[in-house]
């Protein structure tokens, strides 16, 4: 085990640093908390002493990622013009589904495999989806749409449709798909 130095990151965000990519790549069930302490570089006690249970380390690995996207999107509602700015989101997914290692999201993944509507990491996946949601309707209030509730949920369904689909073909089509229906759907509200 490395000793951290100045440069290290505190110990919970390195065990997230650790975790975070074995949780996606592997599925949560396949990971140990042996496995994080390993990648981490440090005691499976130390693990256990910021994440008393493997759930914690669950919901804090899945609300580090809903974080981090959330930022990402009030960085996206930057754009000069909402509605363009809503469908080049479109487009960085497509780029996102064709990486390698894409395995869908993390959210959905979480709540299939937990398998358990009580679990915290069920609310937090409501929670994530509704943030995306809740982005395209004020992207599209700002772009003058007046059924923008009913249209961003509608946005909402393509958006998870053309991951799942492309994730399900690896065929990132479906996104370019989804990019073009967001784009009549929006040309038909604009009416």
């Amino acid at each position: 085990m490395k000793r951290p130095s100045k440069q290290d990151p505190p110990t919970t965000e390195r065990i997230l640093e650790a975790a975070s990519p074995l949780f996606y790549r592997r599925g949560l069930a396949a990971v140990s908390m042996d496995d994080v302490a390993a990648a981490a570089g440090l005691t499976k006690r130390t693990v256990y002493y910021h994440f008393p249970t493997k759930d914690d380390l669950i919901v804090a690995y899945l609300n580090r990622w809903r974080s981090r996207i959330r930022e990402r999107l009030e960085a996206g509602s930057e754009h000069d013009e909402p509605l363009a700015g809503l469908l080049s989101a479109f487009r960085r997914l497509e780029r996102e589904v064709t990486r390698e290692g894409y395995r869908g999201c993390p959210f959905v993944n979480a709540v299939s495999e937990l398998n358990d509507r009580a679990h915290p990491a069920t609310a937090l996946a409501v929670l994530y989806k509704e943030d995306r949601r809740a982005w395209f309707e004020r992207l599209l209030v700002a772009g003058g749409i007046a059924s923008a509730a009913k249209s961003s949920k509608q946005l909402a369904l393509l958006w998870e449709g053309a991951m799942v689909r492309s994730l399900i073909h690896n065929n990132a089509a479906y996104v370019r798909d989804a990019h073009d229906a967001a784009a009549a759907l929006i040309a038909a509200a604009r009416k």
